[in-house]
């Protein structure tokens, strides 16, 4: 019994097992006439131009190269002989050729039913032309045409027409995308129905090149790799980081090639001599994209990835360049950016005092950040602690003018590097807790009971603590402020003879008018971020209650013909069928809550006749550790308002030439609309947040409660639009000014200008729309 073989069908199931498409026939054969090109490269002095032109016709597809070509021995057993090849040699590992499997032409034929061959050799005359068609093939009889030609016009080199399979067509657009990889970084020119799609460089398109990046080199050798590595990364953003490794050596033997790699590049794709083998993932912090163009890579048989040999050779080359590529990062501050290095430094806890020294750490109270390499255990004659929370009331107790207070980072990886460094370096970090030993009242004098009745008094009227007692005290750790809870009554305890409290001292002293607004503006800002969780207002309870006093207020209102505007279109949809009961609704309060705003010259004053508080000399005022830095949580943090119920103003706009600190810096504050005072003045009494947006015809605030149950909206359509390109939005220190009669808020520092009207003719002209949201 004989054993048979049906070939044609084995020959399209071993195509259709290795090849991954129908256009692997493309990159078959283009790789073999790469091949072509390199040999003859190898051999022939004289050889010049060579080129690879590649044609796609839906049903046929020609691939010409003017390589080395084929002599009538190659041709019958190697091209057409499987499992044979002519490049499994040391002049064809020489020359540098990509493949040696020996798959030959019978690979064709899981696409094509007929396949012609045209070749001549460099060093011969003879024209070779062979063809075979898939329903000739047999193992027994002579089945592949051959035909010679001595005509010595014919070019050198080899072409090959693949005539395919019925179903099979194969479009110009789809070749492109599939052969890309492979082919874009070749040195020489292959055409794609005459359209280059090679020779790029893959150097200048994967590294960095930026003007203002980070550049360095330096050569390495860890025993097992030696290597020049060249680093560029930008000096900004995410600190991207590329590296481009070249010369180099495993084990004292050439490797020849190069890696480049860049950052968060997705696969790193392995080039043989420049063509494209196939992609692999490596494991990395960095998550290294990129390109391995090494000579000593091969791949599988089926072309889909490469062997394990070659996967472990580029794996430690990155390894070892990863190592050292880090070591050249850390020495820039970029680093800091760069969120991959960071998880590099937490996975190597071993190496974090060598490379963490530019990471940074927020430092309080000067709200900065330095570097950890930066760090010791006293610091401008200040004591450092460092400090794993997140209470600002904490933070603001230890971070002083006499304490450096360092911040770790609520981002774990972060963190922990933060953490590990300073343990290192034996810093402590804050003590478990702060004692305050009080002084009786007897043992002060008038002025400081003054300040303690009128901090109390102020704590009840402006703020609604009417269990608060305060005491002066001394403070363990150099703590300004100690707030304590002790049965249902809120403890105040304020460091005597402070900068701030001696100030106060000499208003009182000096300008008794003064005083009253001072210890406002003291409690406002020192001891109130302290006292918020205290405030009634701030809860659940206290936002229900605004809201029923608000809701009330709103019978007192009747509308007038004249602020009706068009509600009578939405009215008439209504009974068409056309809108709901609540597009009613928000018509009407829209309208209802609409207001026209003039604004002139004539309706400007200065603030500091608003707020006299403000007069005293700013380079007086006491830089002390109260201070508040304007940190992103204080921003956010909702702040009581500037309370000058006394006075009775006719102005809609403030302004101010110097920046108080008690103002926190802002030079203008504008006036809300007085139908908004009549309705919900009692929303802005209490602690509140501020954002502000701006674009083109539009500038809206956003005040939310302090409790976070209820929020307002004041919408301004301006008349006349802003600036061009004038558009951004952000929060703002809540620095709200509230009159007899006036609602002031602050103008965002880039909208000064807009709103400047000081020996100005012109007139703002705005509508207002304003509503509450819960």
């Amino acid at each position: 019994m004989k054993l048979k073989v049906d070939i044609k069908k084995v020959i399209k199931l071993l195509a259709k097992d290795i090849y991954d498409s129908p256009y692997a026939l493309l990159r078959e054969n283009l790789q073999n006439a790469y091949d072509a090109i390199l040999m003859r490269k190898a051999i022939d002095p004289g050889y010049a131009n060579p080129c690879i032109k590649m044609n796609v016709f839906g049903d046929k597809v020609v691939i010409t190269d003017n390589g080395i070509g084929m002599t009538l021995d190659v041709v019958e057993n190697n091209y057409w002989k499987a499992g044979s090849s002519g490049k499994n040699n040391e002049a064809a590992r020489r020359a540098g050729v990509v493949g040696t499997f020996g798959i030959g032409a019978m690979a064709n034929f899981g696409v094509c039913d007929k396949l012609e061959v045209k070749t001549r050799y460099y060093a011969s005359t003879e024209t070779i032309i062979t063809s075979l068609e898939i329903e000739n093939i047999s193992l027994d009889d002579e089945c592949i045409d051959k035909q010679t030609s001595t005509d010595s016009t014919l070019p050198i080199g080899t072409t090959v027409t693949a005539f395919l399979s019925p179903g099979i067509i194969l479009t110009e657009s789809d070749a492109l995308s599939y052969l890309l990889p492979y082919v874009q970084y070749l040195s020489i020119p292959v055409y794609l129905n005459d359209k280059l799609i090679s020779q790029k460089d893959y150097v200048s398109a994967t590294m960095i090149a930026e003007e203002s990046a980070i550049h360095c080199e330096n050569t390495f050798n860890d025993g097992s790799f030696e290597y020049h590595l060249r680093l560029c990364a930008k000096s900004h953003t995410n600190g991207l980081l590329s590296l481009h490794v070249t010369d180099i050596n495993h084990l004292g033997v050439s490797v020849k090639g190069e890696v480049v790699l860049i950052q968060n590049g997705g696969t790193i794709f392995g080039l043989r001599n420049g063509f494209g083998l196939a992609p692999l993932a490596l494991g990395s912090s960095f998550r290294w994209g990129g390109i391995a163009n090494l000579l000593d890579i091969v791949p599988t048989a089926g072309r889909d990835s490469l062997t394990r040999e070659s996967i472990n050779l580029i794996s430690s080359i990155i390894t070892s360049v990863e190592n050292n590529a880090v070591k050249m990062f850390s020495q820039y501050d970029a680093c800091d950016l760069n969120r991959e290095f960071l998880a590099y430094v937490y996975q190597h806890p071993n190496m974090t005092q060598m490379l963490a020294t530019k990471v940074t750490i927020r430092r309080e109270p000067t709200d900065d950040r330095i570097p950890l390499g930066s760090v010791q255990k006293q610091m401008d004659r200040r004591e450092v602690r460092y400090y794993p929370g997140s209470d600002e009331s904490i933070i603001r107790m230890f971070a002083n003018e006499n304490n450096y207070l360092l911040i770790l980072s609520n981002d774990a990886i972060r963190r922990g590097i933060q953490n590990r460094y300073l343990s290192h370096l034996g810093i402590d970090t804050i003590p478990d807790d702060v004692k305050a030993n009080d002084f009786k009242m007897i043992d002060l004098d008038t002025d400081e009971t003054s300040i303690i009745f009128r901090i109390e008094y102020i704590l009840q009227s402006d703020y609604l603590i009417n269990n608060g007692k305060v005491y002066f005290s001394e403070i363990t750790h150099n703590q300004p402020v100690l707030v304590e809870a002790l049965n249902d009554r809120v403890i105040i305890h304020i460091q005597r003879g402070t900068n701030s409290i001696n100030y106060l001292r000499e208003v009182y002293r000096s300008d008794y008018s003064l005083f009253d607004g001072f210890v406002k503006d003291y409690v406002r800002q020192n001891l109130y971020p302290r006292l918020s969780s205290y405030v009634p207002s701030a809860t659940k309870q206290g936002a229900d209650a605004l809201m029923k006093i608000m809701k009330q207020k709103k019978d007192l209102f009747s509308i007038e013909e004249k602020e009706m505007g068009q509600i009578d279109e939405v009215i008439s949809d209504y009974l068409k069928g056309q809108a709901t009961l609540a597009d009613v609704h928000r018509a009407s309060a829209a309208i209802y809550n609409s207001q026209k705003q003039v604004v002139s010259a004539e309706m400007t004053g200065p603030v500091e006749d608003v707020v006299p508080s403000v007069k005293a000399n700013v380079d007086e005022t006491p830089q002390t550790e109260e201070t508040d830095q304007n940190t992103e949580e204080d921003i956010y943090m909702p702040q009581p308002p500037l309370l000058r119920l006394d006075y009775q103003s006719s102005m809609k706009l403030l302004r101010t030439d110097i920046a108080y600190p008690v103002l926190n810096n802002h030079l203008m504050f504008l006036a809300l609309s007085d139908k908004l005072f009549d309705r919900y003045s009692d929303f802005f009494l209490e602690p509140h947040s501020t954002k502000i947006i701006w674009s083109t015809h539009k500038v809206v605030y956003v005040f939310t409660h302090i409790s976070s149950e209820v929020s307002m909206y004041y919408d301004i359509d301006l008349k006349e639009p802003l600036p061009q390109n004038m558009t951004g939005g952000h929060p703002v220190k809540s620095t709200t000014i509230i009159t007899k009669n006036k609602i002031f808020v602050p103008v965002p520092a880039e909208m000064n200008e807009y709103f400047n009207l000081r020996n100005n003719p012109r007139k703002l002209e705005f509508y207002v729309r304003f509503d509450t949201l819960t």
